[in-house]
């Protein structure tokens, strides 16, 4: 009886086994085939709902840069504003789509900071894959113009048909400062939160001649990942400091004399395209949240990146029908 039943037993997981084989390599190998199923590229990046409103741009401490000044009043439509800055990884699915080749790239050399932290140096070999230091591929992509940025975007519209785009300075200076809020910094007034110039740099560099936050560390000598720290109140991250972003706006010096009071676009042209948010090299008057920068479209550095934004208006009417 005893061996009966052993051999039943037997029977039972020679058929589960050869049962299980065959469901293995004829039911999941028909679905998913890795010589035809390719995988999807993420063109949806995680994007954070920001309600418009009308709100007091521009330095109100009385600390900044005369183009800071004067405070003047903004309003803005609903938009779309990306989470986190586009990465490494990010940046390198559109080269592999397209081949592009950014313009440091054809030029073979860059600029970059030197082993002692006190000036630049020109090497062979620069750019977005390599800027000068180690990045993983959840870091912010660093070494891309204006116009590249534009070109990737271009890409990506194409790819997601979506209407993604660079933010203005008006919505970036509202989303940093958390709807408009007074706040020099992202994370608000107080100690700061965020990868900015610090001690660690005077720990790293033999020579560092630049300003630092003094007494914080924040453990990155250079970029970090997108994230690594606590968002605003409005789920951004890196809103100061990591590399700072390109904005869609032509850059003017006394914009702000005659900006217009509903959705202001910059100047209808120029020679420099805005920045904001200052980065993981930027000193504690070069991170506040109204603080503004300039390059020219063509120009590049080993702390410049951007992050998307969207126009909401389709959405809104979507959902009002």
């Amino acid at each position: 009886m005893r061996t009966i039943s052993k051999s039943l037993f037997l029977l039972f997981l020679i058929l589960l086994a050869s049962f299980s084989w065959y469901y293995k390599n004829n039911f999941w190998h028909q679905k998913t085939d890795a010589k035809e199923v390719e995988k999807p590229l993420r063109l949806s990046p995680d994007m954070a709902f920001i309600k418009g409103a009308c709100f007091k741009m521009g330095n109100f401490f009385e600390n900044g840069n005369s183009d800071e000044h004067p405070v003047h009043e903004v309003c803005l439509d609903n938009f779309f504003i990306a989470k986190y800055e586009i990465t490494v990884g990010d940046f390198r699915k559109f080269i592999e789509a397209t081949a592009y080749v950014t313009k440091i790239e054809r030029e073979g050399k860059g600029y970059t900071l030197n082993k002692t932290g006190d000036n630049w140096e020109e090497k062979e070999g620069i750019g977005w894959r390599n800027p000068g230091f180690e990045q993983e591929e959840n870091h912010p992509v660093t070494m891309v113009s204006w116009n590249d940025a534009m070109t990737y975007i271009n890409w990506l519209n194409k790819k997601s048909g979506m209407k993604y785009r660079l933010p203005t300075e008006a919505e970036w200076e509202f989303a940093a400062r958390g709807g408009g809020k007074f706040f020099e910094y992202s994370w608000g007034n107080e100690w700061p939160d965020g990868n900015i110039a610090g001690e660690e740099l005077l720990n790293h560099f033999p020579v560092w001649p630049w300003p630092v936050w003094e007494d914080y560390d924040d453990s990155y000598v250079f970029t970090s990942p997108a994230g690594s720290f606590k968002p605003n109140s409005f789920g951004l991250y890196d809103m100061t400091g990591n590399v700072w972003e390109w904005c869609a706006d032509w850059y003017k010096g006394d914009y702000y004399d005659k900006s217009p009071l509903k959705n202001p676009e910059g100047p209808v042209a120029g020679t420099h395209r805005t920045r904001r948010g200052g980065s993981w090299f930027s000193s504690p008057m070069s991170i506040r949240t109204t603080i503004r920068d300039s390059g020219t479209p063509h120009e590049m550095d080993f702390y410049l990146g951007f992050r998307l934004a969207r126009s909401a208006e389709a959405e809104v009417k979507n959902t009002a029908q």
